[in-house]
């Protein structure tokens, strides 16, 4: 059974930018508004796993590029037109816990990229249709994220978005607890995966917080 932890409403909503201190002004728009904008507005309940395989075929998708894949359904697809492509975090059946990206439509996740192996999905920013993904590439932050995931255009990892931000911490909860399960069941094989995540955790943690010292956190 496939999880997703929607963001709590009051993440999601219009608020003042919350979070490490944001970079000097750049002569573009990436100030606070900038940075807390495009969080997930979508309630994702389930996830097609048929629906998912057909468009990963349609769209020919690979495994290292799941943004490209998702990209690519809402851009190039009919009855994608209006679906919202989504960035974030999930925790694969091996227990470790990646950047990722996806689709959402009508409630339903979309997963052209892993149609299966996915144990959670924690979704961090959204773009909502074709028309929410030009207005992103429109902006000056986004225009440098073309060819690539957009999570780039909020600091480092995504790390200066509050729900993206979120997205990683949930993931890495998600992905500890379920290591502690792991044991207590005896089960080695994903105990070592989840040892993995607990460790890619704190690695990644650690990177975080250098990277704010050097903003002057």
């Amino acid at each position: 059974m496939t999880t997703i932890l929607n963001p709590a409403p009051e993440a999601t909503a219009d608020a003042e930018y919350e979070g490490p201190p944001l970079p000097e002004a750049d002569g573009t728009e990436a100030g606070p508004a900038f940075y807390g904008s495009y969080r997930p507005v979508s309630v994702m309940h389930s996830k097609d796993v048929g629906e998912s395989a057909r468009v990963g075929r349609e769209v020919r998708s690979w495994p290292a590029g799941a943004w490209r894949s998702a990209r690519k359904v809402v851009l190039k697809l009919r009855d994608y037109a209006e679906a919202s492509y989504v960035e974030g975090w999930v925790v694969l059946e091996s227990g470790l816990y990646v950047e990722y990206a996806w689709v959402a439509r009508c409630g339903v996740v979309i997963d052209p990229t892993l149609p299966t192996g996915v144990l959670a999905y924690f979704p961090g920013l959204e773009f909502v249709g074709r028309a929410g993904v030009a207005s992103f590439l429109a902006t000056p932050k986004g225009k440098a994220c073309r060819r690539t995931p957009f999570l780039y255009a909020f600091g480092w990892g995504g790390w200066l978005h509050p729900t993206m931000r979120q997205a990683q911490l949930d993931a890495a909860e998600y992905a500890a607890a379920r290591y502690l399960d792991g044991r207590r069941a005896g089960d080695e094989g994903f105990a070592l995966g989840q040892q993995a995540a607990v460790d890619l955790k704190f690695d990644t943690l650690g990177a975080r917080l250098a990277a704010r010292k050097r903003l002057g956190a």
